[in-house]
């Protein structure tokens, strides 16, 4: 067993071509996963980065969206299941948008323009489902359009309340009157 372990101390790096290129490599450091980097668009060029913590489990991950050589989209991982994730729309070097995601599913976005402290628009999920979108955000925080959303995307009223029966629907089903 020594010998084995013996045969994984160091940094080994292992290669996988697509049409004579190197698409991916894996890199180990002391027998665990450190680091995986991909050439998505096979131009010679690294275009995303996986970085793993000392067991071997992601930490976080870069992509670059517009292949430039630079980051536009960082995703930080962490063990309770909470990811976030920042993303440079733009391209600008800034990131605009501010997802927070629980066991893979997102809860939250806010789209704050050049790194802004401030939202300017903030999207709430639930079970990954968009259920409010919030517009027009100002310095305290408060947004001027508040607009909920049934699960097929319907804008629901504010003062909605689903126990109401005597809101008008498109169908009803009435059973026939007993004699």
């Amino acid at each position: 067993m020594l010998y084995q372990w013996t045969g994984n101390l160091g940094t080994k790096t292992y290669y996988h071509y697509v049409h004579g290129k190197v698409e991916k490599e894996w890199i180990y450091r002391n027998g665990q996963l450190a680091e995986i980097l991909e050439d998505r668009n096979l131009d010679g060029a690294w275009d995303h980065w996986v970085h793993c913590d000392a067991y071997g489990r992601m930490s976080s991950a870069e992509y670059d969206n517009n292949f430039d050589g630079k980051p536009d989209e960082i995703w930080t991982f962490s063990n309770d299941g909470t990811d976030t994730v920042q993303r440079d729309t733009d391209f600008n070097g800034i990131p605009d948008e501010f997802s927070a995601y629980k066991n893979d599913i997102i809860q939250q976005l806010e789209i704050r323009p050049n790194g802004s402290k401030f939202a300017a628009v903030r999207e709430v999920f639930k079970n990954g489902i968009l259920t409010e979108i919030l517009r027009g955000g100002d310095s305290n925080g408060n947004f001027k359009e508040d607009v909920h959303y049934d699960p097929f995307f319907n804008p629901m009223p504010i003062d909605f309340n689903p126990t109401n029966t005597n809101a008008t629907t498109g169908f009803q089903l009435l059973s026939p009157a007993s004699k």
